[in-house]
Formats: structure tokens, sequence, C-alpha cells
């Protein structure tokens, strides 16, 4: 199911160690194809925890190995992602937009999703965003320099977290 591909996505990049981005590639990239055969039947939420795994990237190490997958493959699979996410950004919480757009911009993907983040923003608020959700919001749109209605308010929340 794409809540089960989704959650070893996740779990596998919270290792912190090689072994997740290494799963991601191996045997011929089941896992990888896996998510992106599936990507239509996955959630706001199962979008932004796999987004976030490919967004958080492997160890050194495993950069160096060559053992995972590159930033190119990464990029690629994060891109039918994001596309995906697009679609599903009504239904998105809070927690999921800001990983979403987090991801994006980590990954330097086009800013279609952060731009199209900050009508969502509009209709959530800011007003129950924890300061970690309003700070890779501002972040993530500064990265992708998008701007707009909405970004005012999210780089001011930022700016009113940061200082106090």
């Amino acid at each position: 199911p794409p809540r089960q591909l989704s959650l070893t996505a996740w779990s596998l990049a919270r290792l912190q160690t090689s072994a997740g981005h290494e799963a991601l590639r191996a045997h011929g990239g089941v896992l990888s194809q896996a998510l992106q055969r599936r990507s239509q039947e996955f959630d706001a939420h199962e979008l932004s925890m796999v987004l976030w795994a490919l967004a958080s990237g492997p160890s050194r190490a495993a950069q160096v190995s060559g053992a995972c997958l590159t930033l190119a493959d990464r990029k690629d699979l994060a891109l039918v992602l994001s596309r995906e996410a697009l679609v599903k950004l009504p239904e998105a919480a809070m927690g999921n937009l800001a990983n979403l757009l987090w991801s994006c911009a980590s990954l330097r993907l086009p800013p279609d999703l952060p731009r199209a983040g900050l009508a969502r923003l509009d209709r959530l608020g800011l007003s129950e965003a924890s300061p970690q959700a309003v700070a890779n919001i501002a972040w993530s749109l500064a990265v992708c320099a998008v701007s707009g209605p909405g970004a005012a308010p999210a780089m001011t929340a930022a700016a009113h977290y940061a200082n106090s």
C-alpha cells in the first residue's frame, strides 16, 4: 500500500545511515520504481514523507561509495512526486505543506509547488503553524525566490519566532 511505501522511504532516511538511500537504489531500484509507479496513490501526507526522505539525502559515505541514488536520480523521482503533490496540495495540513516546500527547495526543484503552496498557506493561515513549519516555509520561499501575498506573513512570522 502507498502508506507502507511512504513509511518505508521515510524510516530508511531517518536511520541517518547510508542504508536507507542504498535501499532506494538496491535491487534495480525496486523501491524507487514503486514510489514512482504508485505516485498517484499517495495522499499529501505520504508525499511529504517521501519527498522529505529524498531531500534529506544520503550520508557522505554513501555518496562517496556510490551505493545510493545520485542527486540527479533523487531529483528526478522528486520531480515526479512533486507534480503529484501539486494535485494533492488542497488536502495538505500545515506540517505537510512545510515539508513539501522544504523538500522542493532543498532539492532545488522548479518553484511550481512553492508558488502553489502560497495559496494553500493563505487558506490555512499561520496561526496554527509551529515555529519549525514557519521557518521551513519562509526558507523555502526565499530559496525558490517565490513572492506574493502569502510570502510576507510567512517571513514576518519567521522573524518573530527567531526574535522570541
